[in-house]
């Protein structure tokens, strides 16, 4: 049966995993048409669409102007432009070209990404010849792709249409502070951004000195089993050793994400104000780096819960970043920078808020729950995320705040000298670490 202009619509993904495979020309041409065809502000049809296969070009865009290293990825990459006499106008006929083009190439079984992050636009005028009056829009990448992931979530249709007069419904937030928001804000959040890349993809930010760490102190227990509390991009759970997992996330579509994401066997778990297993059923219970993204007023019936499904020689161990701490004097410098919004700092946005906590108010809470015994050890007084953090800010300028990821590591001399003395420090307990690990028991 012949497709539907809704069914082709329904079908398109943002593909951004592609098959060494070459489009043939004719096809490039159809899409090409497709885009010819769209309206545009008053039919002045003033845009313009470079076709760029060569590598050595992509490699300039990455490295030179800061794009997205998914333009490495695609076989074809077009740079969609506009004359800038306006801009508005420009945007609104572009974007009519951008999406025939998305539906053509997913008419003909091809993958497409609208990608935004393409670097510093004066780099990539620089690079592609581009004169002054024309500017640049963004890139759509085009290959074929080996599966199709599954449709994501939508917003309801209530949520979105409003009659005659705008009703808000909610009100949105983007704030580094987990306690502004609410788990379900927090689950919807992650269950629409979870999306904005491929399904499994590694998205948190953890350093190698960090996972070093967390690998020493996690063989150092014997687990029968293993809960993972909110795991969702699965960055730790290839870690674990060979045993019974569980993972807990907030959401269904989280949840997927996590499943893409690990390499060994594990049983989902969705998290909706208690964890769906049996008294007494877990040997080790990890929480490590979320309890920074979820609200303090839901610690204590998170804790209970953990509490309720340990057995009596069971263990809760988390890892959490201090605000008492030099690391919490460079987030707050970070968002003072970027002010109180995800997306404008980028480098929790995945997963919705972050913010260092204090250790005291974690183990009170800790008390409150039942649990009698608490440890606690403090690692690293220079954060090794600082050295993360300096790639991003690097990241960010050279592609003038595009984007901070899927970017080539910068070389410089400072960045040398922060990784240089960041990998000074042993791996040992220290009086005022930035990282506290703390283990838990009845």
């Amino acid at each position: 049966m012949e497709k539907t202009i809704l069914d082709i619509i329904k079908a398109r993904r943002s593909i951004r995993s592609f098959l060494p495979k070459k489009i043939p020309d004719e096809c490039l041409s159809l899409i090409l048409e497709a885009a010819q065809w769209a309206p545009s502000a008053c039919n002045q049809q003033l845009w313009h669409f470079i076709i760029i296969k060569d590598n050595n070009l992509k490699t300039r865009l990455t490295y030179e102007a800061g794009a997205s290293k998914l333009i490495m990825k695609a076989p074809v990459v077009i740079s969609v432009c506009y004359h800038s006499g306006n801009i508005k106008e420009g945007i609104q006929s572009a974007s009519s070209a951008i999406e025939n083009m998305l539906l053509m190439a997913t008419s003909l079984g091809i993958g497409s990404l609208y990608l935004n992050s393409f670097g510093k636009e004066v780099k990539v005028k620089q690079i592609l010849k581009i004169p002054d009056e024309i500017f640049v829009v963004a890139f759509i990448l085009l290959g074929y792709t080996e599966n199709n992931p599954p449709p994501p979530k939508r917003r309801p249709l209530g949520e979105i249409i409003h009659e005659n007069y705008y009703v808000e419904h909610r009100k949105e937030t983007f704030s580094h502070d987990a306690d502004k928001w609410t788990l379900n804000s927090i689950r919807d959040f992650q269950e629409r951004y979870c999306r904005k890349t491929d399904l499994g993809t590694r998205m948190d930010i953890i350093n190698q000195m960090e996972l070093k760490l967390f690998k020493i102190l996690l063989s150092k227990e014997k687990c029968d089993n293993i809960l993972d509390i909110f795991s969702y991009d699965g960055t730790l759970l290839d870690y674990y050793p060979d045993t019974k997992i569980f993972s807990l996330n907030l959401g269904n579509e989280t949840s997927l994400f996590t499943t893409y994401a690990a390499n060994k066997k594990i049983e989902q778990l969705i998290f909706e104000g208690f964890i769906p297993l049996q008294d007494n059923s877990i040997s080790n219970a990890f929480c490590i780096f979320k309890l920074e993204r979820i609200p303090y007023e839901d610690f204590h019936n998170l804790f209970s819960e953990v509490k309720r499904i340990l057995r009596n020689d069971g263990k809760f161990i988390l890892f959490f970043r201090s605000k008492n701490s030099l690391y919490g004097f460079i987030h707050t410098i970070l968002r003072i920078k970027f002010k109180d919004d995800i997306r404008k700092s980028g480098i929790y946005s995945f997963f919705g808020p972050y913010s260092p906590l204090i250790p005291a108010k974690v183990i009170s809470s800790l008390r409150k729950a039942g649990f009698s015994s608490i440890s606690e050890e403090k690692f690293f007084i220079i954060p090794p995320l600082f050295d993360d953090f300096y790639q991003l800010l690097l990241h960010y300028y050279a592609s003038d705040g595009g984007s901070f990821y899927h970017r080539e590591h910068r070389k410089s001399f400072i960045g040398k000298l922060i990784h240089k003395i960041i990998g000074l420090q042993k791996i040992c307990s220290t009086k005022a670490g930035s990282i506290v690990v703390l283990t838990a028991k009845k």
